[in-house]
């Protein structure tokens, strides 16, 4: 069953998506409406449609209404199938002089039965719309002679059968009224007489036999036949029928939205770096002691001095406190802060947790054993020498020649020094030890910049000297593999991380609540 704490999560990580990306989301969203506007209005040629009707008049031979209609529909139907056929789109092709193949003009004509109706409508579509005109009344004109010539083909024998006939019959008449007439008045042709009377009478009633025969032929050739009318002439038509710009622009440009929500979508639950507090809750078990919002520093000017006011100081002040309250019954006087990956930030937050601690009256050394990329010196535009690994060769530099202060009234800070062949063999060696308990002497708290936990083992080694470890992640960089290996190996070097530090440079504003 779906907890509707869950739909309002997933609604929330959309929305928040949604915020994240809404530039990138805009700028494709224009970009498809501007081109497919571009295309539809200067790149696409407008096709036009030309429209014209023919009416099919059969004759009633049913009484029965339904049957008749059937009749009917089925006629333009079958009609409908004949406008484009070969013989017609050569026709109409020859009239009309066109320069393009029986394919290509089929492929503009649409005819369609209208249903219910003895009504066909023909659309014909073309880049010119005089042409698609032409084209549809001609059509009409050739479909309405050729249908014309095969309903008289289908009576010319009888009726070219029944005029032999009756030529025939006629010479006969004549050639028997001649006969009779030479024949005279004389009793002896009495006989010869009454034959040619007889057989004159009988061409005659057979050629009134055959003229009523004629007759009834044209009369079934007339009720027979199905008329074809055109109802309305094809005119050229004023606006074209695409491209829609408008319909395109609009379409496109959701397309083109949707298509770039479902990659950002992709592109997020590909991502497995760790994104909100919550994934450190579930997945490291690690209270989130602050979260700091992204900033901009200049070298010698850490934030929380440059800006005291601004949220990102009060962040780091947050932190100071839920630091102080996460070891109430022993406090903490060695700290070491480390991350899992490179780039997360750690050493930003050591240089700020150690002037808001000192601003809060406590005397705080900084010590960068970070002896691979140290970047204390740069954060305060301090000296790099002398510094720690100077304290590790003989003969033994005292401590304070080490320690420099800086623009904070009690802190100092013990830069990295030269960087040595083997790092780690110096910080895990009993000196080290002896290095933590003299500046340990001389401040109420020592924070250690160590190198981030997954690329080398300097922090696991100085984690089991130290009072506590603060690791520091960045939401959207830091691999949430990257952390839990960071977690593990911090863990079974029998530390205690007393909690996770976040640098999120999205966060556009200071976000407050109990840890």
């Amino acid at each position: 069953m779906i907890m509707e704490e869950d739909i309002e999560f997933d609604i929330q990580s959309y929305w928040a998506l949604i915020k994240r990306w809404w530039w990138l989301l805009t700028i494709v969203t224009l970009l498809c409406a501007l081109t497919a506007y571009f295309v539809s209005k200067f790149i696409i040629s407008p096709v036009y449609e030309a429209r014209t009707v023919l009416l099919i008049d059969t004759p009633d031979r049913s009484t029965d209404d339904y049957t008749s209609l059937m009749t009917s529909e089925k006629l333009t139907r079958t009609y409908s199938e004949l406008m484009t056929t070969r013989p017609m789109m050569l026709d109409v092709i020859n009239r009309l002089r066109l320069n393009i193949s029986i394919e290509n003009l089929r492929a503009r004509i649409t005819p369609k039965p209208i249903t219910g109706t003895q009504l066909i409508e023909i659309k014909v579509r073309d880049n010119d719309p005089a042409l698609a005109a032409q084209i549809a009344n001609t059509l009409t004109a050739v479909f309405i002679e050729q249908h014309q010539a095969l309903q008289a083909y289908r009576y010319k024998e009888s009726k070219a059968r029944l005029a032999a006939q009756l030529t025939q019959l006629d010479q006969q008449t004549k050639d028997t009224s001649v006969a009779l007439e030479s024949l005279g008045e004389g009793a002896e042709k009495q006989v010869e007489r009454e034959i040619l009377q007889v057989l004159l009478a009988q061409y005659r009633q057979n050629n009134t036999n055959l003229l009523q025969m004629f007759e009834q032929v044209q009369i079934s050739e007339a009720s027979a036949t199905a008329s074809i009318i055109q109802m309305e002439n094809a005119y050229p038509p004023s606006k074209p029928i695409s491209p829609k710009v408008l319909t395109n622009t609009l379409l496109t440009s959701v397309l083109g939205f949707m298509l770039e929500v479902g990659f950002i979508v992709l592109l997020e639950a590909l991502d497995n770096t760790i994104k909100k507090p919550d994934q450190i809750m579930q997945h490291l078990q690690l209270p989130v002691l602050g979260t700091i919002p992204g900033h901009n520093a200049e070298p010698g000017k850490p934030i929380t001095m440059a800006d005291p006011r601004s949220h990102v100081s009060e962040s780091f002040r947050t932190l100071r406190i839920n630091i102080q309250f996460s070891n109430v019954d022993s406090p903490m006087g060695t700290l070491l802060v480390t991350s899992p990956m490179l780039g997360d930030g750690k050493s930003t937050v050591v240089a700020n947790l150690g002037i808001v601690l000192a601003q809060s009256g406590q005397r705080v050394i900084l010590l960068d054993a970070d002896l691979r990329r140290p970047s204390l010196h740069k954060i305060f535009a301090l000296r790099n020498r002398p510094g720690l690994s100077r304290l590790f060769v003989q003969p033994p530099l005292e401590l304070e020649a080490a320690i420099q202060p800086t623009d904070i009234p009690g802190l100092f800070v013990i830069p990295a020094g030269y960087l040595p062949p083997d790092p780690l063999e110096l910080v895990g060696s009993d000196k080290m030890s002896g290095v933590l308990r003299q500046a340990l002497d001389q401040a109420d708290i020592v924070i250690i910049d160590a190198p981030p936990v997954t690329a080398v083992s300097d922090a696991a080694v100085l984690a089991k000297r130290v009072d506590g470890v603060l690791l520091v992640v960045s939401s959207g960089h830091t691999l949430l593999e990257a952390a839990k290996d960071a977690y593990g190996q911090l863990s079974r070097a029998g530390t205690k991380i007393i909690g996770v530090v976040m640098n999120d440079k999205k966060a556009k504003r200071m976000r407050y609540g109990y840890y």
